[in-house]
Parts: structure tokens; C-alpha cells; sequence
């Protein structure tokens, strides 16, 4: 009698451990789809618009590096490279600013560091901001 008490107290601690088990399966499971969605926000850059206070145009995606990470502690790195900035926006309408002209940069998340370059009607870098 007592062998069977205690097979079945054994019995009915395995199944206890093995429906915690199965729940512990669940909630990593519903984690690792949540790092999956943070991850797909972060894949690339942020949008970005440019203002003068009266215009804005939305900013266009260059040359960058960008890495991005999971709270499993994975990261990956993009290089990317592009078409000469003028080139990028020879359609686009520039926003036009005088040299003491302030503008804002307004990104979609604020990068860990940014440079931005102005350039002239000939193609030559005038200015380096960087951030």
C-alpha cells in the first residue's frame, strides 16, 4: 500500500513539473515572437524630416551603417552604400536655407549618432554637422 502511494505521489509530481514545463514553452515562445517584432522596427534606419520652421521635406536614406540588436544579445550590422547625395535628390525640391538659418532634424527614433552634409549647386560639400 505504501509503494502505491508513493508511485502515485511521484506520478502526480511529474505531472505537475510537466505542465509548468509546458507554460515555461508558452511564454518563451510569446517572448521570442516579441524580440522578433522589436527586431523588425529597428531593421533599418529611421525616417527622418528636415525643417527650416516654415518647409519641411522628408529626409532621403544615403550611404549609412546601421546596427540593430534583440534582448537575446544578438546584433547585426548593414553597410549600405547608395548614389552620390546629389543625385539621390536631383527630383526632390531642396529646402532652401540662407547661412544662419536654423533647421530641425526630426527622426522617427533618435539614432545613437548621425552627420548630416550640405552641399552646393556644383556638388561640393559646404558643411559637416555631425552628431
Amino acid at each position: 500500500m505504501r509503494i502505491k502511494f508513493l508511485l502515485i505521489l511521484f506520478s502526480l509530481l511529474f505531472l505537475i513539473i510537466g505542465g509548468c514545463t509546458n507554460e515555461t514553452d508558452i511564454y518563451n515562445e510569446v517572448n521570442n515572437e516579441n524580440e522578433e517584432l522589436q527586431e523588425s522596427i529597428y531593421k533599418n534606419p529611421p525616417n527622418v524630416t528636415i525643417s527650416n520652421g516654415v518647409e519641411e521635406v522628408n529626409g532621403v536614406l544615403g550611404l549609412y551603417s546601421w546596427t540593430y540588436c534583440c534582448k537575446n544579445g544578438k546584433t547585426t550590422g548593414i553597410e549600405a552604400s547608395s548614389d552620390a547625395p546629389p543625385n539621390l535628390v536631383q527630383n526632390k525640391e531642396p529646402l532652401k536655407v540662407t547661412s544662419g538659418s536654423a533647421i530641425s532634424i526630426d527622426f522617427e527614433t533618435t539614432p545613437i549618432r548621425y552627420e548630416v552634409k550640405t552641399w552646393d549647386e556644383n556638388n561640393d560639400v559646404t558643411g559637416t554637422f555631425m552628431k
